[in-house]
Parts: C-alpha cells; structure tokens; sequence
C-alpha cells in the first residue's frame, strides 16, 4: 500500500508543477513595454570612480535620459510559438526565442551580438524585472509591464 501512495503524491507534485509552469508561460505570452519611471542605475566600483569627474555625471544624465525616451517605444511582443520580436516604434529592431525556468525568462536573440538581460517574472505576472549587467559600470534594473 505505501508504494501506491508515494506514486500518488509523487504524481500530485509533478501535477501542480506542470500546473504552476503552465500558469507562468500564460502569464508571460502577450505584448510588454518598459516602464521606464522604475529604471535605476547601479554602480560598481568601476562605474563610481569614472563618475568623479562631473562632466562624466552630466553625460551619464544625458545617456539616461536618452534611453528613457527610446525605451517608451519599444516593446517585446512574446508568443505561444516561443519566439519574441522586439519592436521601437511599430518596426522590429530584434528577434529570437524564449524559455522559461520557474519564472527566469530566458531570450536567446537571432543575432547572437544583441545583448539580453535576466528577466525575471513577477509571481503576479504583471511585471518582468530585467537586469542589464556591466563589469565595468555596474547594472541597470527596469520593469516590463504587460501592454494594454
């Protein structure tokens, strides 16, 4: 009898598993854009000794706020198919495919020299946090949100 309940709960567990995983992939397929007032800069020890000079601190405001503003209109559009298109301004700028590890989004871009971040989605699947990584600066940290 005891080798029958091990199989059912052992059964039950993969079951909520595939259940959980499913529910993430559902939440993460549609249309996101940036939300770029939770961006933050992060600096490593690199990227605070170049920012003593302040005419470094005015260019690194002018670079955020330039991203800031192309950030808007880009979006990233992931599908059932498990491909994602990266568009700015209604033209695709990127593609590639997605997988997903619990909640760890992971893009593999078509043109291998595009950078990706680690994406992370929320347990509420109303955000994906992405961290962009630079040993030399530091990391950038901004939320997608689901398009409306």
């Amino acid at each position: 009898m005891k080798p029958v309940l091990l199989v059912v709960a052992f059964s039950l567990a993969c079951l909520s598993i595939a259940q959980h995983a499913g529910e993430a992939t559902r939440q993460l397929i549609g249309t996101w854009k940036y939300d770029v007032s939770s961006m933050k800069l992060e600096l490593n020890a690199k990227g605070k000794a170049s920012m003593r000079d302040p005419k470094a601190k005015e260019s690194m405001a002018g670079m955020e706020k330039q991203l800031a503003s192309s950030l808007k209109t880009m979006t990233l559009a992931f599908k059932s198919n498990r491909s994602v298109v990266i568009s700015s301004g209604g033209k695709t700028v990127g593609s590639g495919t997605w997988t997903l590890h619990g909640r760890d989004v992971n893009v593999v871009m078509t043109n291998a020299r595009q950078a990706t971040p680690r994406m992370t989605l929320a347990k509420d699947g109303k955000t994906i946090h992405t961290v962009y990584s630079d040993p030399n600066f530091g990391e950038g940290k901004i939320d997608l949100v689901k398009k409306s």
